[in-house]
């Protein structure tokens, strides 16, 4: 899917982002550098805003090669045959997952925008902001740097079944109405 997703991947993977912003980002020049750091979505789902900690080996890597993966896994179970209502159905996990590809550009004047957005997408509108801690920000900001990923390919992964008949499939719905995946499966049908 390229950037331009559309129809159950946009929307979709705009909530999964939302919802579970802390992804893996796997520089492409270095895997073993991969980080667990929280981005994002801009406006136009065209990008990811982020930071990330200068000492971090991964860093370095995209300093020398741009490309990464965003991993995202969010809402996810373990789904049984009592789920299902059938002795003889092999169980199963169900999840919702992203893979996002792009360009990363590390930029220090990005660095404030990222942690502000970071902070009211989990903060909400009357939440903390960074205003609090103004007397040190410039201390804390020192050892990170912004950036803006250009994303280039989405690869969404929504597996909320597994080949069941409509009851079945239902029946599972109702058995995890009250976990996340079971809200994902009555969300996106």
């Amino acid at each position: 899917m390229s950037a331009d997703f559309t129809a159950v991947g946009q929307d979709n993977v705009a909530r999964l982002i939302a919802q579970m912003p802390l992804c893996w980002i796997v520089p492409h020049g270095d895997p073993a550098a991969a980080i667990l750091m929280p981005v994002v979505l801009e406006p136009g789902h065209k990008s990811l805003l982020g930071h990330l900690p200068l000492r971090a080996p991964a860093t370095e890597a995209l300093r020398g090669d741009p490309r990464a993966s965003f991993l995202f896994l969010g809402a996810n179970g373990y789904v049984s045959p009592a789920h299902a209502g059938i002795d003889d159905w092999a169980p199963t996990w169900n999840f919702v997952s992203a893979k996002l590809t792009g360009a990363v550009s590390l930029d220090p004047g990005l660095t404030r925008d990222a942690v502000e957005a970071v902070v009211a997408l989990m903060e909400g509108p009357n939440g903390w902001n960074i205003g609090a801690i103004e007397h040190r920000y410039d201390t804390l900001a020192a050892r990170i740097v912004g950036f803006r990923a250009t994303i280039e390919h989405v690869s969404p992964r929504f597996k909320l079944g597994q080949d069941e008949w409509p009851e079945v499939r239902s029946r599972i719905a109702d058995a995890l109405a009250d976990t996340e995946v079971g809200k994902w499966m009555g969300g996106i049908g």
